[in-house]
């Protein structure tokens, strides 16, 4: 036994030795590495999608290329630059050529200078081959690139171009509002981030004025006035204050002082003129104050609200408030059960917790509508040339895009919400149907509260007896 054991040992040892000695061979070990002479723009990996083509857009005048292996000689004639024509989302209009082409030290980037200046939005433009081959790499290889490139990486910041006081559509002013014109599409912007100061430099208090972003380039401000005359404000913009779609964020800005006429305005608040009721398929817009659908629909009777649906289904309706000339400052709205008429079912409201997407074990959700001002038409080419998505009727205006938990921010779209003058807010509520909810009519209350006003409103659910399937079989 001793023996064996030994030499089982003596065999581990050798086969050891044999590893030290002989380890395995690397890839330096064998044949060279075949070297790559090929010559194409390189990809590079961005924080927010796959990688993409490195030609990149940092200033107005510049573009960089980056290749994949280095650069022996470029001239500026290899490409030119196209514009898209505005309306459109795919033609392209000539635009400018390049002045020179720089290679960088370790040659592996060129840089383009324009003989014309960009836009700040810089993805409008994208690159058009001319003649690639004046480009090649050490090796001799020309460059092999497809006929355009768009501008996959834009690094340049917005910038505002003017502040004036609003026009209407004959170019007369509108009263007690200022435009902040920034140079590009403005995606997203922090009211918290801006102070507005007067005419000697005193900061205004917030709730003096409305900030919206009325198109896509425009912040609009609304300010309140005690009597008629003339205000004088300047603009302070931090570096977080806005963003355009590239996620470039503005550089601190502080504006000239403007002028502009005011009239009268105070938006005291308590201003409720209607409150009616839709189903989920409306889609009503914030300034639609005479919407036929405001006397009676599908789910509203003038009074009452009426909706159904089977077990294991979400339905839903909206609730419009209307604001009068003084506007709503809080503005909230509940429901805090529906309860079976002659039987024990029942459906209870629970509170969101503070990750809203939490919502199992809550069959009711409250939800702000959040609005968007479309003022340019979506183009629906790719399905059919003047038709589709892009041909709707009624398609502009400020139409509800978002459905904001009840417990967002506040003046980020949670509750309590601020209505300004003589405009709608859409209130959604889910109600999940439970799986073994029992069939019959549930009756609740939705009370609305703006300011110091209470409206309640009826309404009744018809729970049908029979059950949705949770997984959809197709045959």
């Amino acid at each position: 036994m001793a023996r064996r054991i030994l030499s089982m040992l003596l065999t581990l040892v050798l086969i050891l030795s044999v590893i030290c000695i002989n380890p395995v061979l690397s890839a330096a070990d064998g044949p060279e590495d075949e070297v790559d002479t090929s010559l194409s723009i390189a990809l590079v990996k961005i924080d927010y999608g796959s990688p993409v083509p490195a030609v990149a857009a940092y200033n107005t005048r510049e573009i960089t290329i980056e290749f994949n292996t280095p650069i022996a000689s470029a001239d500026p004639g290899a490409f030119k630059v196209q514009r898209r024509r505005p309306g459109t989302t795919n033609t392209w209009d000539d635009y400018t050529t390049f002045t020179s082409a720089v290679i960088s030290p370790d040659k592996m980037k060129v840089t383009f200078t324009l003989k014309d200046e960009m836009t700040t939005d810089a993805s409008e433009y994208r690159l058009a081959r001319v003649n690639a081959s004046l480009i090649t790499n050490i090796y001799g290889t020309p460059l092999s690139v497809g006929s355009t490139e768009n501008i996959w990486i834009e690094g340049i910041p917005p910038l505002i171009s003017e502040v004036r006081q609003k026009t209407d559509d004959d170019g007369n002013p509108v009263p007690n509002v200022v435009e902040v014109v920034f140079t590009e599409r403005i995606i997203y912007f922090v009211p918290g981030e801006i102070t507005v100061k007067d005419s000697d430099g005193n900061i205004i208090d917030p709730d003096e004025y409305i900030i919206e972003r009325s198109k896509p380039n425009i912040l609009e401000f609304t300010f309140k006035a005690g009597q008629a005359g003339t205000m004088a404000v300047s603009f302070a913009f931090s570096g977080d204050a806005a963003m355009d779609h590239a996620l470039n964020f503005l550089e601190p800005t502080q504006t000239d002082i403007v002028n502009f006429s005011v009239e009268k305005r105070t938006v005291k608040g308590g201003d409720l003129v209607a409150i009616w009721a839709v189903n989920d398929g409306e889609a009503v817009k914030r300034d639609d104050l005479d919407n036929p659908n405001k006397v009676s629909n599908s789910v509203w009777d003038g009074s009452k609200i009426k909706i159904f649906g089977a077990r294991n289904e979400v339905v839903a309706f909206q609730i419009i408030v209307q604001a009068g000339e003084e506007g709503i400052n809080q503005l909230s709205a509940s429901l805090p059960y529906l309860k079976q008429v002659n039987g024990k079912g029942r459906i209870d409201y629970v509170p969101p917790a503070k990750d809203p997407t939490l919502y199992k074990g809550r069959p009711i959700q409250i939800f702000s509508e959040g609005y968007m001002n479309v003022t340019e038409r979506t183009m629906a080419s790719w399905i059919l040339p003047n038709s589709g998505v892009g041909s709707i009727e009624d398609w502009d205006g400020w139409i509800p895009v978002q459905l904001i938990p009840e417990n967002a921010k506040q003046g980020k779209g949670g509750f309590p919400l601020k209505v300004n003058p003589n405009q709608n807010q859409g209130i959604w509520f889910d109600i999940y149907i439970d799986r073994d909810l029992p069939a019959g009519i549930y009756e609740g209350t939705v009370t609305v509260r703006a300011d110091h006003i209470i409206k309640e409103i009826p309404i009744e659910l018809e729970v049908f007896d029979f059950k949705l399937l949770t997984k959809t079989r197709f045959m």
